[in-house]
This record gives C-alpha cells, sequence and structure tokens, in this order.
C-alpha cells in the first residue's frame, strides 16, 4: 500500500527532529532569521504563537526578545515538541503543543503569529491562513520568512541585495552532490525542490483572500559554509524537499562518500520577512 504525501511529510519531519535540533544548536542562521522577523515589528505583543516551533530553536528566541508575552510553541511532530520540551528551561515559561491547527482547532486569539521557517514547508497555504486569520486579534500581525529558493520578487531592490548574476551562481559543493548521485545510478538532469515558489502577485493574493494586505518588511543576507551547508541536507525533511524523488537516506550516504578536505566557497542566500495585517476598512 502506498503512503499518502501527507503521511511521508509527516513522518519525515518526526525522523528530523534529532539533526534539526542539533543543526540549530550548531549554526546561527535560525537564530538570525527569528531575530530579523522579530525586528519588524512595531508593537509589542503579549499573545505569540510560534507555529512550526520544531525542537523550540524559535520559540526560545522569541522568549528572550519578548521576556513579557504569553507564548506558545506549536508544531506536528511530536519528536519535534519532546525536543523542545526538553531543551526549554522551566523558567522560560514557553507552552509547547503538538498540534495540527487545520484539523485541531484553538480558540485562543493571539496578536502575533510567527511562522519563523515553516510558512514555506505548508502545501495548502489558503486553509493554513484560514485558520491563523481566524486565530489572530484585528489588530494583530502575522510575520514569516521566505528563502530566495522559493520566494522570486518581480522586482530586486538595489540595497540592501546585491544585483542578480547573468545566470545561476556556482555551486561547488551542490555539482559535487548531484555527481554522487548520478554515480549512484539517479539520472539527475535537473533540479526540482518540492516547494512551491512564491512570486509577489502569488503571495499578495494568498493573503488577499483572507482581507489580509502582507508586505516585504526586511532582508537578510546568509552566508552559509559547507559545514553549515552538509548539516542542513542531512535532515531528512530538507533532503526530501530538495531531492524529492531520491531517498533521504541516500542523499546522506552520498554526503558522506563526498571528498570535502579542500575548501569550498560558502553560499550566500537572502532570506525576506513578511508581515501580515488586516487591511483596513
Amino acid at each position: 500500500m502506498s503512503i499518502s504525501r501527507a503521511d511521508r511529510l509527516a513522518h519525515l519531519w518526526e525522523v528530523s527532529a534529532q539533526p534539526y535540533h542539533r543543526h540549530t544548536r550548531e549554526h546561527p542562521s535560525h537564530r538570525q532569521i527569528t531575530t530579523l522577523l522579530i525586528s519588524t515589528l512595531t508593537t509589542e505583543p503579549t499573545r505569540v504563537l510560534d507555529f512550526g516551533c520544531g525542537p523550540g530553536n524559535s520559540t526560545r528566541v522569541l522568549r528572550r526578545q519578548l521576556p513579557d508575552a504569553h507564548l506558545v510553541g506549536l508544531d506536528t511532530a511530536q519528536a519535534m515538541i519532546d525536543i523542545a520540551e526538553q531543551a526549554t528551561p522551566a523558567e522560560a515559561k514557553i507552552e509547547y503543543r503538538c498540534q495540527d491547527i487545520t484539523t485541531g482547532r484553538t480558540d485562543e486569539p493571539r496578536d502575533l503569529i510567527v511562522c519563523s521557517n515553516s510558512f514555506f514547508h505548508i502545501d495548502d497555504k489558503q486553509t493554513l491562513l484560514a485558520e491563523l486569520d481566524r486565530l489572530l486579534t484585528a489588530d494583530g500581525t502575522i510575520v514569516f520568512s521566505l528563502y530566495d529558493t522559493v520566494f522570486r520578487p518581480d522586482t530586486t531592490p538595489r540595497w540592501p541585495l546585491e544585483q542578480p548574476s547573468p545566470g545561476p551562481r556556482p555551486d561547488p559543493l551542490m555539482d559535487l552532490l548531484v555527481a554522487e548521485l548520478r554515480r549512484r545510478g539517479h539520472d539527475i538532469t535537473t533540479r526540482s525542490e518540492d516547494r512551491q515558489i512564491l512570486t509577489d502577485d502569488s503571495l499578495s493574493a494568498l493573503f488577499t483572500g483572507c482581507g489580509m494586505a502582507v508586505r516585504c518588511a526586511g532582508t537578510l543576507r546568509l552566508v552559509r559554509d559547507t559545514t553549515e551547508r552538509v548539516s542542513f541536507l542531512r535532515i531528512p525533511a530538507v533532503a526530501a524537499e530538495v531531492f524529492p524523488n531520491i531517498p533521504h537516506e541516500t542523499v546522506g550516504d552520498a554526503l558522506d562518500a563526498l571528498d570535502l578536505t579542500s575548501p569550498l566557497p560558502p553560499r550566500t542566500r537572502t532570506v525576506y520577512a513578511f508581515a501580515a495585517t488586516r487591511e483596513q476598512p
């Protein structure tokens, strides 16, 4: 019997809990992204939901930046919640819940909903936004992040972003990994990541559909060295998104086989921070 896509993704996030926790402890990028999202706020929230909190890495950053807020971390993977509870000191007063808000309803209003590296993982974004909108207070805000791999702006600001290069940027690490996967019998001719690519228009349409206006509130340039990138690709859910037709175990084995003794150049990524609020009549 074939496994459904939803069940496959749920399993991937369960088995990703430990490697994801290890990755976020050892590398700063995810902390930087959550800090960027907090910097976009114009008011001090009192009731905060961290949607897709994972092992609590983003939730603990939120606690440090918002010491007086009532803070709940929500994730669908029980293994993530277990780690979050173990890694969070009791005095932080963070409540963690294993729950899918698109199927299990909660009626606690929130004046801030944070989706730090979680929004783009959701397939049915319309259903998600309908539930987030229902949870949001009248003057509340949703903040979320998108990598430049899943968001393609119609126009590229001159600052603080670099001008786009004429063609694809060289990526020696990915070239090595693809070559190793081909050597193992996988016929990779093009790469099609298992994630929706959003544009200005499609992102605006998503939020307009539930009566909200969305704006880009900031950007962050991430510089990831080879060690961090390899650590990221070892997360099963990430490997499955980047190489959707190859078992994540195979991607891990291919990473183990790479000769990375010679230094490779770091990879630069742009992260976009967005803020969404209800449109005023």
